[in-house]
């Protein structure tokens, strides 16, 4: 239903649309659509958030985009578990593909995605962008999760760690590749989407070293990282004094990404393409896949090459086809 209609766009609040691998995972997104088309950009809320709690960033960027805000699965009115950067980025990802022809006439056509999300959202960019790495032109993280190992053992209140012993199932030092799998350092030589990271140094909540360590390995790799460190500044990151510095850094990456036809892919768990996923076989594995490609994205050919077992290197993976979320 609609519930807010401003001047430059309109908020369609709750709509629901079902997951594209779980059919009968009901799932729920806000969308803010402006009076004119526009690019489609996905927010992620934070950690103990859902859809409401970022309405005030949704806000922000709803005069230039058609804003999909999804609730993550488990939260807010979706149902299923949260599984931290497993199936609930799919997820998110069929809130975009759903919402592009759900609100067709609003959308540029052919345009590009962008997408943005602070704390626990920020950790989820750092992962889609590795796990979705042709999707999305451009993206902003704010003071996010890089590496959930480090964050789990950094965190002397629990505040966080209950969370991950539920929702991941096992402690990082019993099973150290579950963790990888879902943490954006490790999905680093994915980066092709120019990135902007902000974080406050004197963040007591997701330490400042999550965003040093993961820019630093990003220079390391020669990849499209702009970082802002803001002093003095704790985990609440005043978004809208940023928004237009945001915008403008978005309106620099017009275009979709191209799709490389050849490469070596690090995948947790699953790599997602525009049109097709290779799939490990376990949500918790990391390992290397060598893929071809068309330029369209259609996968034409994925094995293993670097993996745990080393006995399973050449095996080729499974691969699904990509058909988008219904209405």
């Amino acid at each position: 239903m609609i519930s807010n209609v401003t001047a430059s766009f309109r908020r369609y609040d709750g709509i629901k649309y079902h997951s594209s691998r779980e059919p009968n995972l009901e799932l729920v997104a806000d969308v803010f659509v402006p009076s004119f088309v526009a690019p489609v950009l996905l927010v992620f809320h934070g950690w103990h958030g859902d859809r409401k709690s970022a309405l005030r960033t949704a806000e922000l960027f709803a005069d230039e985009y058609v804003v999909v805000v999804p609730d993550m699965r488990g939260r807010g009115d979706s149902s299923g578990q949260p599984d931290v950067n497993g199936w609930e980025l799919l997820d998110a990802y069929d809130a975009v593909t759903f919402v592009k022809r759900r609100f067709a006439d609003r959308v540029i056509a052919g345009a590009p995605m962008y997408c943005l999300g602070g704390s626990g959202g920020g950790g989820n960019v750092y992962a889609m962008l590795g796990k979705f790495p042709w999707s999305f032109a451009a993206a902003a993280a704010f003071c996010g999760v890089s590496d959930y190992a480090k964050w789990y053992e950094g965190d002397a209140l629990g505040e966080f760690r209950d969370d991950m012993d539920v929702w991941i199932g096992v402690k990082p030092s019993d099973s150290p590749s579950v963790y990888q799998a879902r943490s954006g350092i490790e999905l680093l030589e994915n980066l092709h989407t120019p990135l902007l990271v902000y974080h406050g140094a004197k963040d007591a909540r997701v330490p400042v070293e999550m965003a040093r360590r993961y820019v630093a390995k990003a220079r390391g790799l020669n990849k499209p990282v702009t970082y802002h460190e803001l002093p003095d500044i704790g985990h609440d990151i005043d978004q809208g004094a940023l928004a237009a510095e945001i915008k403008d850094f978005f309106k620099q990456h017009p275009r979709p990404l191209a799709v490389p036809t050849q490469g070596i892919w690090t995948v947790g768990g699953y790599l997602q393409t525009p049109t097709a996923r290779v799939e490990l076989p376990s949500l918790d594995m990391l390992a290397k896949a060598r893929l071809t490609l068309t330029p369209a994205g259609e996968i034409r050919g994925a094995t293993l090459v670097d993996c745990d077992p080393a006995s399973r290197a050449g095996e080729a993976v499974t691969v699904v086809p990509f058909q988008g979320s219904d209405f």
